[in-house]
């Protein structure tokens, strides 16, 4: 099985400028720990966020979307990605 796994890379707080916003960011050790349990069902291919993934996950032949991108822009954010899949 190929699994699409979509993710933001991780915000510095102190880049970021509040803590708020890295606290709906996974770290990279939470990442990997996703991505190893993925890895366990099938070949897992990784999209983090960005124009560049969202073309690749277009032309890209997955099986399935794992999905916890939180995105960029306004309200309906979390959903670019379910959007373009």
């Amino acid at each position: 099985m190929r699994i699409g796994f979509t993710y933001d890379d991780p915000v510095d707080k102190l880049s970021s400028g509040a803590e708020s916003i890295s606290c709906e960011y996974e770290d990279y050790r939470t990442l990997d720990w996703i991505h190893d349990c993925l890895s366990s069902l099938g070949n897992v291919i990784k999209f983090p966020w960005g124009r560049e993934s969202l073309i690749k996950l277009v032309n890209t032949n997955v099986d399935v979307i794992f999905n916890i991108t939180e995105a960029e822009g306004g309200r309906n954010r979390e959903s670019l990605v379910p959007a373009v899949a």
